[in-house]
């Protein structure tokens, strides 16, 4: 999943930050925490990053702020979002037969039965057009 990526580049971000503040503001030990998904981890995270920010002894960590919140919350949603692609590829299992017959099995909704009739037909034309070379 693409979470993976982002999670090993900001690893890699976070131990050099450690690397710079002599481990004093415990960057990994966090992000383990926000991996783990520990309540208010990343904002402590956050904090912890501004803090070693405005900190006269560490002063290279500040070009390095922006990359890697920027990675930080690149991980965060694509995590989420990782997340929610998993689920739903556990629920939508279904073929297009399964999900025709349910349709046609509810009560009414004829309109919106021979829409999506319409919509299926008109689809397989258009493949059929673009398998013997026409333009649709």
């Amino acid at each position: 999943m693409i979470s993976e990526t982002y999670l090993k580049l900001l690893k890699s971000e976070v131990k050099k930050l450690d690397d710079l503040t002599n481990s004093s503001f415990e960057f990994e030990t966090v992000l383990q925490e926000i991996v783990d998904n520990k309540k208010y981890s990343a904002l402590e995270f956050m904090k912890r990053l501004g803090n070693s920010s405005n900190n006269d002894r560490f002063p290279k960590i500040k070009d390095r702020q922006s990359t890697v919140l920027e990675l930080l919350y690149k991980y965060l949603g694509s995590r989420l979002i990782d997340s929610e692609y998993a689920i739903l590829k556990e629920i939508n299992t279904k073929s297009f037969d399964e999900l025709s017959d349910e349709l046609n099995s509810l009560i009414g909704l004829e309109n919106v039965k021979k829409e999506i009739e319409d919509l299926v037909t008109l689809t397989k034309f258009r493949k059929t057009r673009e398998k013997i070379g026409l333009k649709n």
